[in-house]
């Protein structure tokens, strides 16, 4: 029988390597889901607590108000009307997302249990004036103030181009919203994501003093500022202090006439674009 030799064909191409998916940033409904069984007497109210507020302000509640009414409702009492639609975001782009995150708040233990109260939700087309708030009390411990930011309507987006030249309604709604819901002996947090992020650092500046001893933080997410003729730029700094201002990298909206915020944080974004 003739030999037969064996010889391993030669590639002078090494084989491709499969390149690694890129890691998964933890979002916020991973961070709602993760801490989400501790109360705000074991872990402190911080900067990602404050985002999830926010995105709640942005839903409109009015359903849950029917239905449950003013007294006692709790977030964890916005889940069946969330899950059936009734409850839905008013933000530019639809959903993205946030409906994941405020369905798990309704499901935990920190978010479930906040109080809500003073739900204001105000739009009149013709002025134009599109604003809305609401304030969360965890037990006797604190209270959260939280303005929502541009809806999908047009007199939304009117009100945002006229920041830049004048004092809006909805700035005024939101001065005197924190003036009346504001009470002695409880201290507060405030918030607003973009122009609430505007909102709530014009009601910052408006406060008295006997009430501004009460606010503990101011947060601005993202938020335009103003220019020097429509605020005077002095009741900026006076508040200052006590103020976080966090904006994503490549930001847009926060940059329009950029507040000067000395704890002003950017963080990273998995969105695209102007988003």
């Amino acid at each position: 029988m003739p030999s037969v030799t064996l010889t391993a064909k030669h590639n002078p191409k090494p084989a491709k390597m499969p390149k690694p998916a890129p890691a998964k940033m933890d979002g916020i409904v991973d961070y709602v889901r993760w801490l989400g069984r501790f109360t705000f007497s074991e872990l402190p109210l911080c900067e990602a607590d404050v985002f999830v507020l926010c995105v709640i302000a942005y839903y409109d509640l009015k359903p849950v108000l029917r239905s449950h009414g003013a007294e006692n409702l709790r977030v964890r009492d916005c889940r069946e009307q969330l899950l059936s639609g009734e409850v839905s975001i008013q933000i530019t782009g639809g959903d993205m997302g946030n409906g994941a995150i405020f369905l798990a708040a309704t499901e935990s233990v920190r978010f479930g249990e906040l109080l809500i109260t003073d739900y204001s939700d105000i739009f009149e087309p013709a002025v134009p004036l599109q604003f809305t708030a609401l304030t969360f009390h965890y037990r006797d411990s604190f209270s959260f103030i939280a303005y929502r930011g541009t809806d999908e309507t047009i007199a939304g987006w009117k009100e945002d181009c006229m920041l830049s030249f004048t004092v809006t309604e909805a700035q005024r709604m939101a001065a005197e919203y924190a003036q009346q819901v504001i009470q002695p002996g409880r201290r507060y947090s405030m918030a607003g994501h973009s122009k609430g992020g505007n909102l709530v650092l014009y009601a910052a500046c408006m406060l008295p003093p006997a009430a501004w001893e009460q606010v503990e933080r101011v947060y601005i997410l993202d938020g335009p500022g103003f220019c020097p003729e429509v605020l005077d730029q002095a009741l900026i700094r006076r508040v200052d202090p006590k103020c976080t201002r966090i904006i994503p990298q490549f930001d847009v909206v926060g940059k329009l006439f950029e507040p000067q915020i000395s704890d002003t944080r950017i963080v990273r974004s998995s969105a695209k674009g102007i988003l």
